[in-house]
């Protein structure tokens, strides 16, 4: 389901957009991160549904909907001055649910 929501051309134009990903502690370094492409699927699914960040359906996303927001989140704080989801806002918008 990823690649259906996140095709191959959207991935190639935002990836270089996201800010890096924080290096992982040594000691106690906690669950692994969802990979970008995933949470920016659980995003897209909530712009193309409607539906509420608690109803994204981890199973068929990847991920589930707070991780989606938390990377939002966390993506849309001004650390590099670059805004890196316009380009997936008007990709979606394109697009019909």
């Amino acid at each position: 389901m990823t690649k259906n929501l996140v095709p191959d051309e959207l991935w190639d134009r935002i990836a270089p957009l996201l800010p890096a990903r924080p290096v992982r502690r040594h000691r106690h370094p906690g669950r692994l991160p969802v990979p970008d492409r995933v949470a920016l699927a659980g995003i897209i699914y909530i712009l193309r549904k409607g539906v509420a960040w608690r109803d994204v359906p981890s199973t068929v996303v990847g991920c589930s909907g707070v991780t989606a927001w938390r990377r939002l989140r966390d993506w849309r704080r001004p650390v590099s001055g670059r805004a890196c989801m316009p380009p997936c806002w008007a990709n979606c918008a394109a697009r019909t649910c």
